[in-house]
């Protein structure tokens, strides 16, 4: 929707840590037909990935050892429903996240993670997330640097937890990544640390935003604790036309439906057409697609542009002109920060055996006064090809209340 505004410069890095390790589309040599949705030309010159090893990587000793204000307490159950991780070090915005697995839900938050069993039993924390690499050395034990996320790979029967540590300088920025050593999250991890850059982040000089890396993670080594890599494509540029990029991630496996053999990981973003990139309002997709066997040969989009778009009916992303304090709060001044500039995460994919899903989520402005929505989205493929299967919104209410989803 035309409505004139700049794009707030607060962008998702490695977006939303990249391709992650868990829960995503299996990236092997084959490489899935692209959809017969409408394509965006290539750049002339071809777009080369970059892959290094991990820094540094080692088991952890059980989680359950390792005491750092540990409190031993039942949280309070109502059915299924109990407290979570309180915003203890009061980061706004709290980032708060987590997931279930077969026994446990794990949350962590910026910058502290808690362990309970379904029934709402506290097992650990809440812990600092450094504790998670307590004697590992480096940045990624002495730099909470929050931001974090938490999956439970299904397919498995592990756990995923990751935050960034940007201690900069001669110490560089760096991903930090933890895979459970079995299907218990009290146990013993495999730590990673991965140099995402010795000078930056995405800004140029800590400023100018320079565009966005998207990076995966070698799942099959770090499964098994062994040295990893990670390949990392960086596109778009300064003028901010590729911001926040969101990949997908897999359900399912646990009833049968894994990704297609060799289908690469759909990255998506939606593109309001008054950031004065597209004509219309769109959602684009890249297609990531990584050949471990010869990093060299993975690709990323078209040669870093969508492998294709699916246009929506038009929408309007500008909240409060993407202030912070947003959506009122009971008994406070200081509102809530919708991000409406980018899709929430998670970007739920699943397949269904006949097709696949690809369900996505935004806040949206509903009547132009800053009343706040959620818009979602379907995206469905059929022999892999990806079109715009629904989306929509809900009526305005007649009452005060505003809806939105935030990280």
């Amino acid at each position: 929707m035309n409505r004139s505004f700049s794009r707030r410069g607060t962008v998702l890095t490695l977006a939303t840590v990249a391709a992650l390790v868990v829960g995503l589309l299996s990236a092997t040599a084959a490489h899935a037909a692209l959809a017969s949705a409408p394509q965006a030309a290539a750049p002339a010159q071809a777009l080369k990935p970059h892959v290094t090893d991990a820094a540094k990587h080692d088991t952890s000793p059980p989680l359950r050892t390792l005491q750092h204000a540990v409190t031993a307490d039942t949280m309070p159950t109502f059915g299924q429903n109990f407290e979570g991780v309180g915003n203890i070090q009061g980061v706004l915005p709290p980032d708060t996240q987590g997931d279930v697995g077969k026994n446990d839900y794990v949350q962590m938050v910026n910058l502290s993670f808690a362990i309970w069993s379904k029934q709402g039993n506290l097992r650990y924390g809440p812990v600092p997330n450094t504790t998670l690499w307590q004697g590992f050395g480096g940045p990624c034990e002495t730099f909470n640097g929050g931001d974090p996320v938490t999956m439970y790979d299904e397919s498995a029967d592990r756990w995923f937890m990751s935050q960034l540590a940007y201690p900069g300088g001669a110490a560089g920025f760096h991903q930090c990544i933890a895979i459970s050593q079995t299907s218990d999250p009290t146990g013993a991890w495999y730590r990673y640390d991965f140099l995402f850059s010795q000078t930056t982040l995405e800004f140029l000089n800590g400023q100018t935003f320079t565009g966005v890396s998207t990076i995966a993670f070698e799942r099959a080594k770090m499964l098994a604790g062994l040295d990893a890599r990670q390949v990392t494509f960086h596109i778009g540029n300064a003028s901010g036309v590729y911001g926040s990029l969101l990949p997908s991630d897999a359900e399912g496996s646990a009833l049968g439906f894994d990704p297609p053999a060799g289908a690469p990981d759909p990255f998506v973003m939606f593109d309001d057409d008054a950031f004065g990139f597209s004509p219309t309002d769109r959602i684009l997709m890249w297609d990531f697609h990584v050949d471990w066997a010869n990093p060299a040969n993975s690709t990323f989009g078209n040669n870093g542009v969508p492998n294709r778009f699916f246009e929506t009916a038009p929408f309007d992303s500008n909240l409060c002109n993407f202030s912070r304090s947003c959506i009122p709060q009971p008994a406070t001044s200081v509102g809530l920060d919708t991000l409406a500039d980018r899709l929430m995460y998670r970007a739920s994919y699943r397949n269904f055996g006949d097709h696949q899903s690809l369900v996505l989520n935004d806040s949206v402005d509903v009547n132009g006064a800053d009343h706040a929505g959620i818009r979602w989205y379907q995206l469905n493929a059929t022999n892999s090809a990806w079109s715009l299967g629904q989306a929509g919104w809900p009526a305005i209410r007649p009452d005060s209340w505003r809806r939105a989803r935030a990280r």
